[in-house]
């Protein structure tokens, strides 16, 4: 059954599209902040989701992505996912499946 599009995330919905703070190389985590989820808890994530990313986010590690919000400012409540786990919250459902669109600058 078709749904009709709306911003809004639906307990009904299968996927959803994100933004990504910073791609960090080192371990393969996706930064994440409050601007990305908005206000949704993580266990109202559905599970599959699809990040969209530009080249010129992936950093070396966690410090240079760090600094990188620190000179930026006014990000809240960091998180970071991973393909093999999730570090958002402890009851996040295991069988999420990530998806990465990396679009060249």
């Amino acid at each position: 059954m078709k749904s009709p599009y709306t911003s809004e995330l639906q307990p009904s919905n299968d996927a959803a599209f994100i933004t990504c703070e910073y791609l960090i190389a080192y371990d393969g985590r996706i930064m994440l902040s409050h601007n990305n989820i908005l206000h949704y808890h993580s266990s109202r994530l559905p599970d599959r989701i699809i990040i969209i990313a530009n080249v010129s986010q992936i950093v070396n590690n966690l410090n240079d992505a760090m600094g990188k919000i620190k000179r930026n400012g006014n990000i809240k409540n960091l998180t970071s996912i991973s393909g093999s786990q999730s570090k958002m919250d402890s009851s996040s459902n295991a069988n999420t499946k990530l998806f990465l669109l990396l679009l060249e600058d």
